[in-house]
């Protein structure tokens, strides 16, 4: 349905890597440094729409458009997808004159902790959402063996980066993810922690953005444990 886009930001990860989260926090300003740096001006000027929703769009055409796209961590070493060119959601990238991409980078440790706690949360709600519970049980399941190996993971973001080198017409960044958050209050409210959680739900957004540095190195280092550096 659409024609053209001028301006096309990928803001990508693999599941429960926190793309949802890091988009609420660009949305309402909470990160107006790396706003300013990938180019978003004003946020109201930007449509945001998940990868799988993108044939919903009506509009011939979008001047500023930001993309979530969920890196298929299975598909890529099952070898399902030999390149990204194989994923019918990244066919936006064809039609934009700019594109850039943002990817999220967490640890595996982490990558496995948020991925459990999603599959805990669905357990909860399987009588108002059997479905929802299914899907994610079966995600689980095919995510957790990647999760629990930072080598396998490390795998997945080479192919997407080797992508982005390919493709990418007005940037490529890489921005530090790792979470460390904790529930507490009546409301159970995320909030962050002593030791220096990196962003959380209902605070400020604390992330760390790596423009020009190797993924590689900075993925290797979150594994390491130094995810404020």
């Amino acid at each position: 349905m659409l024609k053209s886009v001028e301006r096309l930001i990928v803001v990508a990860a693999p599941s429960c890597c926190g793309k949802t989260v890091f988009l609420a926090h660009l949305s309402r300003g909470a990160i107006p440094q790396i706003a300013a740096a990938i180019g978003v001006d004003d946020v109201a000027r930007w449509r945001i729409c998940d990868a799988m929703r993108l044939p919903e769009l009506r509009q011939e055409q979008i001047d500023c458009l930001i993309v979530a796209y969920a890196i298929p961590a299975h598909e890529v070493l099952s070898g399902s997808f030999i390149d990204p060119s194989c994923d019918a959601r990244l066919n936006i990238v064809s039609i934009a004159r700019e594109t850039a991409f943002v990817t999220l980078l967490a640890s595996a440790a982490t990558m496995t902790s948020r991925l459990r706690e999603r599959h805990r949360s669905s357990i909860k709600r399987i009588f108002l959402h059997p479905r929802k519970f299914f899907r994610t049980r079966q995600l689980t399941k095919r995510l957790l063996p990647i999760y629990r190996d930072p080598e396998k993971l490390h795998r997945v973001y080479d192919w997407w980066f080797k992508y982005t080198a390919l493709v990418s017409k007005r940037g490529d960044w890489v921005v530090n993810a790792e979470a460390k958050y904790v529930l507490r209050g009546w409301f159970r409210r995320m909030t962050s922690t002593s030791d220096g959680g990196m962003w959380v739900a209902n605070a400020d957004a604390k992330y760390v953005l790596h423009d020009g540095a190797s993924w590689s190195k900075v993925l290797k280092r979150i594994n390491a444990g130094g995810s404020n550096t």
